[in-house]
């Protein structure tokens, strides 16, 4: 069965962000679950992300939204729902097509190193506060049960001060990204004049990841980290579950035993990319949708 831990579906669930990405008037949740199941994905993250805290039921809680705001609808094309809003975790079925999903709430925390933002993927929650040291947030997180995955820390090189804060942090880990769907800029294109800003996307950043995985004896896993509509099936697979009664603690212990515990030669990553004109469409929309947006503080980080 396949793992992908982090979708964010889009760059924002504001009307803004779904006008700019084409998503206005359809069914989110819709979407995320058929993109999904056609990735192939037995359990997918859907993925929060900001700089201040995420109040629960808002439109930055991402999890609590979709299932809130999309669930009537869906339901009437044949799809049960069971948990959902509040509960962190849904199991999507659709007999009649004989197709499930797992759908687990994750977040992708900003935690800070000498002013520099150092990425947590935390899954099975995200209420992780923002803002905090990687030591201190990856203490928060693990109090509350989430599982902890550092993001591919080497966009800004093997030695960057995002590397050297998850060396330091390793044992609080339990897994780090060592393919980021996202980072699909070949090499060779961040050399072209005019472009060199893109060096922190490249395939190199992966391949980078890898080796500080292996330095810090952690398992490595492939993510997609879709921001919009996509085909690509990055992440990695897994023996399989039954997932019925799973709560998601539950997923989280099944995880972290599987990855950290379990016969690493079962543990498959599927290292797909991001189709690269597509990523770099979407990294346009969000320039132009952080320049405009006067009243939604969205993370501006990512793409400066």
């Amino acid at each position: 069965m396949k793992v992908n831990l982090s979708n964010h579906l889009a760059w924002g669930f504001h009307e803004q962000w779904q006008d700019m990405q084409g998503l206005s008037n359809k069914n989110l949740l819709e979407l995320l679950i058929t993109d999904s199941i056609r990735q192939g994905n037995s359990v997918v993250g859907i993925t929060s992300e900001e700089s201040k805290p995420i109040v629960k039921g808002s439109v930055d809680d991402r999890f609590n939204y979709l299932f809130k705001n999309y669930a009537s609808d869906f339901k009437e094309k044949g799809w049960t729902i069971k948990n959902g809003e509040g509960t962190n975790l849904a199991v999507v079925t659709n007999q009649k097509r004989q197709e499930q999903l797992v759908v687990v709430n994750t977040q992708a925390v900003q935690a800070l190193e000498d002013d520099q933002t150092v990425k947590i993927l935390v899954v099975g929650g995200n209420d992780v506060t923002n803002g905090l040291s990687v030591s201190d947030t990856l203490d928060e997180a693990s109090e509350k049960g989430y599982l902890m995955v550092a993001e591919n820390p080497c966009g800004k090189g093997y030695n960057s001060i995002q590397a050297r804060a998850i060396r330091a942090q390793a044992e609080k880990l339990d897994a780090i990204v060592t393919h980021d769907a996202q980072y699909c800029i070949h090499n060779w294109v961040a050399k072209v004049p005019g472009l060199g800003r893109l060096k922190e996307y490249t395939r190199d950043a992966n391949r980078l990841a890898g080796a500080v995985s292996n330095d810090i004896k952690k398992p490595g896993i492939a993510m997609g980290n879709q921001h919009g509509p996509s085909n690509c099936k990055a992440g990695f697979e897994l023996d399989g579950h039954n997932f019925l009664e799973i709560s998601a603690p539950g997923l989280v212990d099944w995880l972290r035993n599987e990855l950290v515990y379990g016969d690493k030669q079962k543990h498959k990553n599927i290292n797909s990319y991001e189709f690269a004109p597509k990523m770099l469409r979407q990294a346009l929309i969000f320039q132009k949708g952080t320049e405009n947006d006067k009243h939604h503080e969205y993370t501006a980080r990512k793409f400066k």
